[in-house]
């Protein structure tokens, strides 16, 4: 089968979009697919061309049977609304233009949460009267707008509308979170439309002994290490994690330490409060390739899940915590409840924490920094769950869904 996904992020960018569908696209090429990708140069969190790269109109190159096709994009730092914009708007007029003149495939397949990128799959779609499958990773301008910083306007309707069009035009919609379900039913999208597909863990996740190296470098011999490994975003509670650190600083024994690696919007403001309240048991670091993040992972003790109180962090499911559990390390979700927190219970692995509430998310984290037989029973139960999930059969089953909606054809 001939695929062409559209999506704003790819590898060598290491947020969590472009690690899944880089995988997902050199494991379908290896089964023999006749796999393409359009997307951006890449430039991710800060809008900067990486080494080696060129922001020219169109490169084509082939990473591990995988054709992958660049194009030319305004390219801004991921914070400022209306730049960011500006940024998604010219990948999907850009990929538009240039998804014309690609041979036709038997299907298209278009990312969220980056609205204008579905738009131009969407369109390339109906174009060339091939199918059109949309990916549902977050809802735009939904997240947006719940964060505080858009209004429901009407250019806040006006693109409403537009992804109500997609979706019905739409042959088929993955979902990464179930509770997306709900959402597009309720907007009239029939069940039989509708494929939840849980992202699993890639193999290189699994567990394995504290890198020595890693573990000297940061001075964590001894210390229970509660950590996050991750964007810094808009959609997170980061202050949360500096708030209990500082109220926990001199309280522990062992000593906890807060490891946070990655990058985004929001990694400046949070490195200076650590600076301006004198913290010294938090470290921000990275961010770093992403065939190193596992050694990191196998850093933490405690793997932290902090989403911000807004309503559509009720819907989403966090790669992390599945790559967490893969690693075996138990996951502590603080957040406004929703789908992550009821994949914990249904998993009987970790704990859950409501956003807001400092005082208990503090106590727990004390609590399991002395009850080693607790960590390392959750520790066991959460590799066993994870399981279920891994990318190769994410991989499988999404082929299998799309070659039966092109057989339905």
């Amino acid at each position: 089968m001939n695929l062409l996904i559209l999506t704003d992020n790819y590898y060598p960018e290491m947020n969590a979009n472009a690690r899944i569908f880089s995988e997902l696209a050199e494991l379908w090429a290896e089964q023999g697919q006749d796999v393409s990708v359009m997307t951006c140069h890449p430039n991710f969190p800060k809008g900067k061309i990486f080494p080696g790269y060129k922001n020219k109109w169109l490169t084509k190159s082939s990473v591990n049977h995988v054709k992958i096709l660049r194009v030319k994009t305004y390219m801004r730092p991921n914070h400022g609304l209306i730049r960011r914009t500006l940024d998604f708007i010219s990948f999907g007029l850009s990929s538009f233009f240039f998804g014309l003149w690609q041979s036709k495939p038997d299907r298209i397949i278009g990312v969220t949460p980056q609205f204008f990128c579905a738009l131009s799959a969407c369109c390339l779609a109906l174009i060339k009267k091939v199918p059109f499958t949309m990916i549902v990773c977050d809802l735009w301008p939904d997240a947006v707008a719940a964060s505080g910083f858009i209004k429901k306007n009407g250019i806040y309707k006006f693109i409403k509308k537009i992804e109500l069009w997609m979706y019905r035009k739409a042959n088929s919609i993955i979902i990464l979170s179930d509770y997306f379900r709900a959402y597009l039913n309720k907007l009239g999208i029939p069940d039989h439309k509708i494929v939840t597909s849980i992202s699993g863990a890639s193999k290189k996740f699994y567990p394995r002994k504290k890198n020595p190296s890693l573990l000297s470098d940061y001075n964590l011999s001894g210390k229970f290490v509660v950590g996050y490994i991750g964007t810094f975003g808009i959609s997170h509670s980061h202050e949360a994690i500096l708030a209990i650190a500082e109220s926990l600083a001199k309280k522990t024994n062992p000593p906890i330490h807060f490891l946070m690696i990655g990058d985004g919007p929001r990694r400046k403001e949070l490195a200076q409060h650590l600076i301006t309240h004198n913290i010294h048991n938090v470290t921000i670091d990275g961010p770093f390739p992403g065939e190193v993040i596992p050694e990191y992972w196998s850093l933490i003790d405690l793997a932290i899940i902090p989403l911000a109180p807004i309503a559509t962090n009720k819907m989403v499911l966090p790669s992390k915590i599945i790559e967490a559990m893969a690693m075996g390390i138990p996951v502590l979700l603080y957040g406004p409840g929703g789908e992550a927190q009821r994949f914990l219970s249904q998993s009987n692995t970790g704990w859950s924490i409501i956003g807001g509430d400092k005082v208990s998310l503090e106590k727990l984290v004390l609590s399991l920094s002395n009850d080693k037989q607790q960590m390392s029973d959750q520790a066991e139960k959460s590799l066993q769950f994870a399981k279920n999930f891994s990318r190769e059969k994410q991989a499988e089953e999404l082929l299998i869904h799309l070659k039966s909606f092109n057989q339905k054809k």
